[in-house]
């Protein structure tokens, strides 16, 4: 990379693009749960009430019951990595 290119580092696992779905939501304790109440990924204000991916929805309920429990979303996720993929390529 010469001195005018600029490198660019972004993550793009799914789960943590759940998150961005709903800026609405950002600084505010929020927990995504799969179809099988498992939680699939965590804001970093749940995360810091000791909420983990892996553990059921009812063991983040008692560990952060101030959270906001979300679905999964997919779609919205794809779309929005699709999104990402692109800017970057550009």
């Amino acid at each position: 990379m010469d001195a005018g290119e600029r490198a660019r580092i972004g993550c793009g696992l799914i789960p943590h693009l759940q998150l961005a779905l709903r800026p609405d939501l950002y600084r505010r304790p929020v927990v995504v749960a799969g179809g099988r109440e498992t939680v699939v990924c965590a804001s970093p204000e749940a995360v810091d009430a000791g909420v983990r991916p892996g553990m059921t929805r009812r063991q983040a309920q008692q560990l952060c019951p101030d959270a906001e429990l979300l679905d999964p979303d997919p779609a919205g996720a794809a779309r929005l990595a699709e999104r990402i993929a692109t800017a970057l390529y550009d």
